[in-house]
C-alpha cells in the first residue's frame, strides 16, 4: 500500500502511468456467473454510497448463464449496440471505394430501428469480397502467414458458389478484406502468397486503435464471405452482426484452423477438421417486446 492508505493496481506493468488506485480490493476465485456477481456488487454499493467507480478485472471470463447467446436478453442487448456513425461512415466509404459495396447492391440497408426485424432486404447479399479475420499478434497459437494464405485459398475455392457471380477462373483477381493484428512482415507475406488476389486493409493513423477495430469489424460484416478466427471476441461480434444484418450461416460461420496442413474449417462443406474448433453457430432469439416485425408494419400501414 502506499502511504496514503490506498492500493495501487497496476493495469499496464512497463509503468505505473496508467494505475488506478481504490480502497477496497476484493478477489473473487472460481467459476462465477454474471448473475451471482451483480447481487454481490449490489450489496456493496447500497452498503457504500460514495462509491463512483467499480472496475472488474477479467470480466471477460465471466459466464454469462441465463444472458448468453441462447437467451432473447442478450440479443435484445446485442441488437440495440449500435456502431458509432462516424466511424461507419468510414467504413462504408472504404467499401464503396476499394470493394465495390454499397448497402443497397448488397441487400445490407439498415431499418429505421434497431427494433425493427428482419432488416429490408434480408436475406443480406453482401459485398462482392472476401472477409478474413486473422488473428495473430496476441494468440498463443495462431495460423502462420503460410497456413493463414492457403486456408484463405481453399475458402475461396470451396466457397465458389457463393462467390461465383464475381470470382471464376477467367475473372479477375478477387478482392480480400483482411482485418488482423499480425506485423506488417506477416502481412506482406500473407498478401505475396495469395496473389494475384487483390488484400485491402483500412489503415489509417489518425484514428486510434480501437476506432480501427470497430471499421475492421464493419467492413468484414458486409462480405459477401467471412472467415475468422476461432477463439476470437472479435470474430464473434463479427459473427452476431451478421446474423442481426440477415446474412446466411453458411457464409458467416467459418474459421481458419492453427494446426499446419489443416483445412480451413467451413459450415457448408465440412471435411477432416478433427484438429480444428469450427465456429459454433447460434441463431438470433428475438424477444417479442423489443421487437417490431417487418410484416406488423405492413399491416398497420
Amino acid at each position: 500500500m502506499d502511504s496514503d492508505n490506498r492500493t495501487r493496481v497496476y493495469v499496464d506493468y512497463s509503468s505505473d502511468e496508467y494505475a488506478l488506485k481504490t480502497d477496497t480490493v476484493y478477489c473473487l476465485h472460481g467459476v462465477l456467473h454474471a448473475v451471482e456477481l451483480a447481487p454481490f456488487l449490489s450489496r456493496y454499493i447500497e452498503q457504500n454510497p460514495s462509491i463512483r467507480t467499480v472496475f472488474i478485472g477479467s470480466a471477460e471470463n465471466l459466464i454469462n448463464g441465463i444472458w448468453s447467446e441462447w437467451s432473447q436478453q442478450y440479443w435484445t442487448a446485442r441488437r440495440s449496440m449500435v456502431f458509432a456513425s462516424h466511424l461507419t461512415t468510414l467504413g462504408d466509404s472504404f467499401r464503396h471505394k476499394n470493394l465495390n459495396s454499397d448497402d443497397v447492391s448488397d441487400q445490407t440497408t439498415a431499418p429505421p430501428s434497431w427494433l425493427n426485424w428482419p432488416w429490408p432486404q434480408s436475406p443480406a447479399l453482401g459485398g462482392p469480397y472476401l472477409g478474413i479475420h486473422w488473428r495473430r499478434g496476441d494468440f498463443p497459437r495462431s495460423p502462420s502467414p503460410y497456413t493463414a494464405a492457403m486456408q484463405t485459398l481453399q475458402a475461396i475455392k470451396r466457397s465458389v458458389k457463393f462467390l461465383e457471380s464475381f470470382v471464376n477462373e477467367s475473372s479477375s483477381p478477387l478482392s480480400i478484406y483482411l482485418a488482423t493484428d499480425a506485423n506488417l512482415e506477416d502481412c506482406a507475406k500473407f498478401e505475396g502468397l495469395v496473389a494475384p488476389h487483390k488484400v485491402y486493409r483500412f489503415i489509417d493513423k489518425s484514428l486510434l486503435p480501437g476506432e480501427v477495430a470497430i471499421i475492421d469489424q464493419w467492413i468484414c460484416a458486409h462480405a459477401r464471405f467471412f472467415v475468422g478466427s476461432v477463439p476470437s471476441t472479435f470474430t464473434f461480434r463479427i459473427a452476431e452482426e451478421r446474423e442481426i444484418m440477415g446474412f446466411p450461416a453458411a457464409t458467416t460461420f467459418n474459421s481458419l484452423c492453427d494446426v499446419e496442413g489443416s483445412e480451413v474449417v467451413l459450415k457448408d462443406d465440412p471435411q477432416d477438421s478433427s484438429n480444428c474448433e469450427a465456429l459454433t453457430p447460434w441463431t438470433m432469439i428475438l424477444e417479442p417486446r423489443y421487437t417490431i416485425i417487418a410484416s406488423q408494419v405492413k399491416n398497420e400501414l
